[in-house]
Formats: C-alpha cells, structure tokens, sequence
C-alpha cells in the first residue's frame, strides 16, 4: 500500500444492493481489506476515504490481539484442509493415470 501499510488480504465480496439509498445510489462495490499497521496509518487512509468521492462509506476496525490469534488459527486449519484434499486429489490422479498406462498394454494382449 502506498500509505506504508502492509495489506494482508483483499476480499472483493463484489456489487451489492444497498439496504437504503446512499446519495442516490441504490448498490456498490464492497471491498474488505485487511492490513496491519501504526496508527498514524489509519488516520491517512481514513483521509484518503473521505476525499474519495466513489468511496460512499467505510469502516475501519482495530483487531485485538486474541481476535488476530484466533484468526492465524482459523487461516492455519483452512491451509491445513486445503493441502490434505490436494495430497488426496494427487493420490487420485497418480491411481488414474496408472490405471490409464496399463490399459493400452491390455488392449495389445488382447489383439
């Protein structure tokens, strides 16, 4: 970020419906960045927000330290997750692809 913040992760949740209109405008585009950074930092988005004139609204919320542990622990059990169904998918891919070599040789036999 050019604000000298470090951006963690960037979630484009995409154009929704307002619940009330905003300044004439019945939907947006919502963006949820994380970031870590002094506090300075956040004044200086928080000004750069403002005068942004597509920007309608934001919010800004400072995680407590127990709420970013719980958060790395979640992220660490996704990762988990993730890389257990890929060694699984790999499996099944290796079982296919050798079953898929020994076919050709069956047909020869046959023959």
């Amino acid at each position: 970020m050019k604000s000298g913040a470090e951006e963690l992760k960037v979630n484009h949740w995409g154009r929704k419906r307002f619940a009330y209109p905003i300044e004439a405008r019945n939907n947006g585009y919502y963006v949820s960045i994380q970031f870590t950074g002094a506090g300075e930092i956040v004044q200086k988005l928080e000004r750069m927000y403002q005068l942004e004139e597509n920007i309608l609204r934001y919010l800004t919320i400072r995680l407590e330290s127990k709420a970013l542990k719980a958060r790395e622990k979640s992220a660490e059990r996704e990762r988990q997750a993730a890389q257990a169904l890929l060694e699984e998918a790999e499996e099944e891919l290796s079982f296919l692809d050798e079953d898929t070599e020994a076919s050709p040789e069956e047909d020869e036999t046959a023959v």
